[in-house]
C-alpha cells in the first residue's frame, strides 16, 4: 500500500477501498462482499460473517 494512498491491495490482488480513519488515527481499507465471494484465498484471508476483508494501516 502506497503511503497516503486511498486504496490497498488484498493478498489475491483485489483493490481494497478506503473506508474510514479510526479513533487511533489508522486508516481502514475494506473489500466488498462480492470481491471475496468466489475468492480462492477467502478462508486464509478473512473469517468474517459478511465476507469482507479489512486492513488497518
Amino acid at each position: 500500500m502506497a503511503q497516503g494512498s486511498r486504496s490497498g491491495i488484498c493478498p489475491n490482488g483485489q483493490c481494497l477501498r478506503y473506508r474510514t480513519t479510526n479513533r487511533q488515527g489508522y486508516r481502514e481499507y475494506a473489500s466488498t462482499p462480492g470481491q471475496c465471494a468466489g475468492c480462492p484465498m477467502k478462508g486464509q484471508c478473512t473469517q468474517s460473517a459478511n465476507g469482507v476483508k479489512v486492513v488497518i494501516r
